[in-house]
């Protein structure tokens, strides 16, 4: 994620991108990220030229270079588990990948002296 006051109006603006083939790219089409930046409407009239921008393509590098930069490495849902001086990440299993995570639960559930993970993931339509 890339984030800048990009357009000046003392707001900043956060623009989640991802690379392909070592270049990276916006993630929100044309339209989401002229709703949230409207100057970039000047520069990209069109959608094909904005289908093929690179973030070098759409921001000065003035700009990219006074913008915070964060970075993540995986999406997967994952258990940090305290060993005292560290954190140690476990990717949960395959089942808890199919669906976003919304809100956790740790109890002992069952009544069998272990703790137990209670996830839920659902979307309201």
């Amino acid at each position: 994620m890339i984030s800048n006051d990009f357009d000046g109006n003392g707001s900043t603006d956060p623009i989640m991108c991802y690379y392909a083939e070592g270049k990276l790219y916006p993630y929100a089409g044309r339209d989401a990220i002229i709703a949230q930046i409207p100057v970039l409407k000047k520069k990209f009239l069109r959608y094909k030229p904005y289908a093929n921008a690179t973030v070098q393509d759409i921001f000065t590098s003035d700009q990219l270079d006074k913008s915070n930069y964060l970075y993540t490495y995986t999406f997967q849902t994952t258990l940090f588990r305290n060993e005292g001086k560290s954190f140690v990440a476990t990717s949960l299993p395959y089942q808890v990948q199919l669906s976003p995570v919304f809100d956790i639960l740790i109890n002992d559930f069952n009544k069998d002296g272990l703790q137990d993970i209670l996830m839920a993931g659902n979307f309201k339509y």
